[in-house]
């Protein structure tokens, strides 16, 4: 919850750069005169073949006509009157076809969702399906009563949209029925869905970009970009921009929210084509460009300013659907008294106003000013606009005015404005309201009930499963299985763009790491039948038969059901290939997520396992095989089955897991659903303090870092609540990495932050920082800082940090911090600080994660570099307090104050021992407790700390 919330922050500090830049250009030796892209894998036609970015790799007599597939595995090439399929991930040619097509002159190629059907837009304007058979390619011509000249894929309403010269329309390849023909006032030169809003972008020959809802009833809007005809629209994966290519080698960015272009650059010579990368690994967006030209461009959008309703709606969902749930241990009457129509709807109405108005705040200028003019009175606040309103009172002067509260309101361009006005004069308070600025009030009286029974519900889930394991265990079974269920309500899109309300319940298997020679009920290493793991057996049973007795009344017949199937498996290689049995049949080109990314899974009994993608794959396909025939309530229903396949980086069982989550769509009508339910509903942040504002500009520094702030450990751990969060940890991260940014110089991309980071999530971070510091470490700075939940491991009392998704009573599965200080202090550096805001009493910030015994950081460290410095929130057997007045951990906050009142320019000996007198007194006269700060210096510095920045020379 709180991780959406604070990514919002971050976004908007970091996020206001209008200029795409170009981040990579490649050259080759001959113009480029098309461009296909899924991702990554970038190709090319050319009049001398096709290239993969500036590596030619096929030699051709005439122009190439490309399309990668959208599982990125392939490409479909039409080359020298022949077609082909290219194996992306071989670079060879896979097969090709063995008929002539010497008389069809290619212009286009598109393909359905997962590229099992390319569509060929030929020159004369005829339209035809792929037909692909035993290694053999066939054309069939579609029999069409329009020319077509344009066309995309519309993955929503699986039709085509196809344009004829003036015209579009859609096209069912299925049907053959053409139907929503719309005409345009100019020739149709591009076309685009963009299925994420629901509406379709056309581009035509006088320049004219159009926007249609995608069932082509409703011009949305439209707006001149160019003289010359617009060849190439894509849109932004995540937020509210289209890039638009013209015939004379210009790009437009497109705010399609304030409908107008934001930048223009003249990227090449001629017909410019767009792709889109989404990195979601590095959280980075690219745009692709080539244009009749030799150069291939990378051009970096992914500091746009964010869509701002669209993270708002994210957290709006967290936040409402831990509001809603029953705690564990809570009666029916206090959840009833909790949650109820008036609570609710204060809630909304509350954390509305904070979000907006912390957001607005750290977009202002902080210039105020008044102006009276006869009986009014205007508040001038840049960038927002002017409030002018009548007085009430007389007003002197403006110099007796004082500000006391404004509130602001999120407007529908992703703009903010003042909607609200306390103002402070000697006749008393002036009071300004816009009610046409203000938030729609709730229109109907509604029910929290079924919130309320799913919470009930999720409830005797977990009794029961509790009930079941122990009954298990106490006959021998199941022995170091944690077994879970979780479940709530979210409103979310349909694919037409209608609003839902769906229930998703979440059942998890996962083995614990076992003593030596003592066996675990999970998968053993290479298996994946489910009859293979006692603990994927018996959740799965359960799974089936808690749905049929407590949801049987959601599963009527035509219900929409969506299984997405996690399978995980632990860093064990397969050396030799482990056999298939071919119980599922082959599979070729099949659709799964792999580490979250969409690829197409391919699989033969002759060819057997080689890959842990495939191995957890066959894991989620024999859960669903048995779901499949081991039960029937699910046979009246319209099913989905989507797959996952995890690979962990570490070894054991705890990392072999099962996950089913069921999504029971539209258990509710809409129109029946709280209003307060849906997502268009914002939520507040807290306010910011003065340390997080004003950061000092310094000197720059070269060096890296990994900043972490876990926060919220309770939505990835059943067992937890709330209490057992860490307030303000992510807080504590996102300005400690602002000061690194502004304060000492750090390169934007040197600065790695990772909010509610996952023990996979913190491993690849240090992974890569690690083979930063091989690569570029030698006299670098090197910046370790983490707030969060620390922990001793009960046995070796050493201390470790806390994933959020690793529990208090598996502290040996989190990050050794003795380890991690050992495995950097190996690499190439210049000085390594670490910065530590969590006690590892095992106490924790505000309540424990476990009920373990304390323990006591030893002063000197083995594992202490010569270059290397660590600074501590707390000593011994000490907890690490937070700050509620300040937002902040007690030692972050008073660590940063310090650094913000000397700039930075402060010795490590001077800057220790004002933050330690600094947090001692404050916890003693506040809080009546006790917190002492505590520092280890590196042998090599030691007798350089009185003169020594804690960062930078």
């Amino acid at each position: 919850m709180r991780f959406y919330h604070l990514v919002f922050f971050l976004i908007f500090v970091t996020a206001s750069v209008f200029a795409q830049e170009i981040k990579l250009e490649y050259f080759v030796n001959t113009p480029i005169l098309n461009q296909s892209n899924t991702g990554y894998r970038i190709f090319f036609g050319t009049q001398n073949g096709a290239y993969y970015y500036k590596q030619p790799l096929l030699r051709t007599n005439s122009l190439p006509v490309i399309k990668v597939s959208p599982l990125a595995g392939e490409t479909f090439i039409v080359m020298d009157n022949r077609l082909g399929i290219y194996d992306n991930w071989i670079f060879t040619m896979a097969y090709e076809s063995r008929n002539n097509i010497k008389d069809l002159q290619v212009k286009k190629i598109l393909a359905n969702e997962f590229g099992d059907k390319y569509f060929l837009i030929a020159a004369n304007g005829s339209l035809y399906e792929t037909e692909i058979a035993k290694e053999n390619i066939k054309l069939r011509k579609k029999d069409l009563p329009h020319f077509v000249s344009e066309g995309d894929w519309n993955n929503n309403f699986k039709k085509l949209l196809l344009a004829d010269d003036y015209y579009v329309y859609y096209y069912s390849p299925e049907s053959g029925d053409v139907s929503n023909r719309l005409k345009l006032p100019s020739g149709v030169t591009s076309i685009k869905v963009n299925t994420k809003e629901f509406d379709v972008l056309v581009g035509l020959t006088n320049g004219q970009l159009f926007i249609y809802s995608q069932d082509l009833s409703t011009a949305k809007q439209n707006l001149v970009l160019s003289k010359a005809p617009l060849t190439s629209i894509e849109v932004d994966p995540l937020d509210h921009y289209a890039y638009v290519g013209d015939e004379d080698g210009f790009v437009y960015t497109v705010d399609l929210l304030k409908n107008k272009v934001i930048n223009t650059q003249e990227l090449h010579k001629g017909a410019v084509t767009v792709g889109m990368i989404d990195d979601l690994t590095n959280t980075k967006r690219y745009i692709v460009t080539s244009g009749n030209d030799k150069r291939i461009l990378l051009s970096d959008v992914s500091d746009l300013e964010p869509n701002y309703k669209r993270i708002v709606t994210k957290l709006v969902e967290s936040r409402k659907n831990q509001f809603i749930k029953q705690q564990s241990g809570e009666k029916a009457v206090d959840y009833d008294k909790r949650v109820n129509d008036a609570s609710v709807k204060s809630f909304v109405e509350s954390t509305t106003t904070s979000i907006v108005d912390s957001l607005a705040q750290v977009k202002s200028s902080k210039n105020l000013k008044y102006l009276i003019a006869n009986d009014s009175l205007s508040v001038i606040l840049p960038p927002f606009p002017l409030v002018k309103f009548k007085l009430l009172k007389p007003v002197a002067s403006i110099d007796e005015l004082s500000l006391q509260l404004m509130h602001f309101s999120l407007e529908k361009d992703n703009t903010f404005a003042i909607n609200e006005l306390e103002i402070k004069s000697k006749e008393g308070v002036i009071k300004f309201s816009s009610d046409s600025r203000k938030m729609v009030a709730l229109e109907q009286e509604y029910s929290l009930e079924v919130a309320k029974k799913i919470a009930s519900k999720e409830q005797d889930f977990k009794n029961s499963l509790a009930d079941l394991v122990a009954a298990l265990r106490s006959k021998g079974k199941l022995n170091d299985v944690e077994l879970t269920v979780e479940a709530h309500l979210k409103v979310e899109k349909d694919s037409l763009g209608q609003d839902e309300l769906n229930l998703h319940v979440v059942f998890l298997s996962q083995g614990i790491k076992a003593n030596i020679e003592k066996e675990t009920a999970d998968y053993k290493a290479g298996k994946y039948d489910i009859f293979e793991s006692v603990a994927a057996t018996t959740l799965v049973d359960f799974f089936i038969k808690s749905t049929s007795e407590k949801l049987g009344e959601y599963l009527v017949p035509n219900t929409k059901i969506t299984f997405n199937l996690t399978g995980s498996t632990d860093k064990s290689k397969i050396n030799n290939a482990l056999p298939y049995a071919n119980e599922y049949g082959p599979f070729k080109n099949f659709p799964y997520y792999f580490q979250g990314q969409l690829s197409g899974l391919n699989l033969t009994q002759e060819e057997g396992i080689t890959q842990n993608s495939q191995l957890g794959f066959l894991r989620t396909y024999s859960v669903r095989n048995f779901m499949e025939t081991s039960s029937d309530i699910f046979d009246e229903t319209r099913r989905k089955y989507v797959h996952f396949s995890e690979e962990s980086d570490q070894f054991g069982p705890e990392y072999r897991r099962i996950k089913i989550e069921m999504i029971i769509h539209r258990i509710m009508e809409m129109n029946k659903i709280p209003t307060d339910l849906k997502a268009h509903v914002s939520v507040k942040e807290r306010a910011l303090s003065e340390i997080d504002v004003n950061i000092p500009t310094g000197k720059k520094n070269e060096g890296y870092a990994l900043v972490i702030g876990n926060e919220d450990y309770s939505s990835f751990q059943p067992n937890l609540t709330a209490e057992n969060n860490v307030p303000y940890a992510v807080r504590d991260g996102e300005t400690f990495s602002n000061y690194l940014r502004e304060l000492y110089g750090f390169e934007k991309e040197n600065v790695v932050f990772l909010r509610n980071a996952t023990y996979g999530t913190m491993n690849q971070a240090i992974a890569r920082l690690e083979r930063l510091m091989e690569i570029d470490g030698k006299g670098k700075e090197i910046v370790i800082f983490y707030s969060g939940h620390g922990m001793p491991e009960e046995k070796t009392k050493e201390p470790y940090l806390i994933p959020i998704d690793i529990s208090g009573n598996n502290v040996n599965q989190g990050v050794s911090l003795k380890n991690l200080m050992s495995r950097l202090s190996a690499k190439p550096h210049g000085k390594i600080t670490f910065i530590i805001d969590a006690c590892f009493s095992g106490l924790g910030k505000v309540e424990p994660i476990a009920s373990v015994k304390g323990i006591t950081v030893t002063p000197v460290n083995p594992e202490l570099g010569p270059n290397m410095i660590l600074m501590t929130s707390s000593s011994g057997n000490e907890s690490s307090i937070v700050d509620d007045q300040n937002q902040h951990g007690l030692f972050t906050y008073h660590l940063l104050k310090r650094l913000q009142e000397a700039k930075g320019e402060i010795s490590i000996d001077a800057l220790f021992n004002l933050v330690r007198k600094d947090v001692a007194l404050t916890a003693i006269k506040k809080l009546n407790k006790i917190q002492t700060p505590s520092i280890l210096i590196g042998k090599d510095i030691e007798q350089k700390v009185k003169t020594m920045l804690l960062i930078g020379q």
